[in-house]
């Protein structure tokens, strides 16, 4: 009995409720970090500086993402199942320099 029960609440869970985790790593050069900081920015806002590290973060209403740019790397993580924050962190990938 408690193995049904638990397939039938498995097999209710929509696909749209699962949580997308992504996470890219990127090399860059160091000429292009003043203009992949220009380009994040205007996508997600000013961000907040530690040492030679950038880093954009938010907690968002089913998502969660933090963005650091290093001298030497582009760290981009998502948690969450906002598809237009996820098309958005898609898009920055693509536009990110190397």
């Amino acid at each position: 009995m408690k193995n049904l029960f638990l397939w039938f609440m498995l097999a209710t869970i929509s696909l749209s409720q699962a949580q997308t985790k992504l996470s890219y790593t990127f090399t860059v050069s160091k000429k292009n970090i003043e203009k992949n900081h220009v380009i994040i920015s205007d996508d997600f806002g000013p961000s907040i500086k530690k040492r030679s590290n950038y880093t954009w973060q938010k907690h968002g209403p089913g998502y969660h993402y933090k963005i650091r740019l290093k001298p030497h790397k582009v760290i981009i993580r998502y948690t969450g199942k906002a598809k237009q924050m996820e098309r958005r962190i898609k898009a920055l990938r693509k536009r990110i320099l190397r």
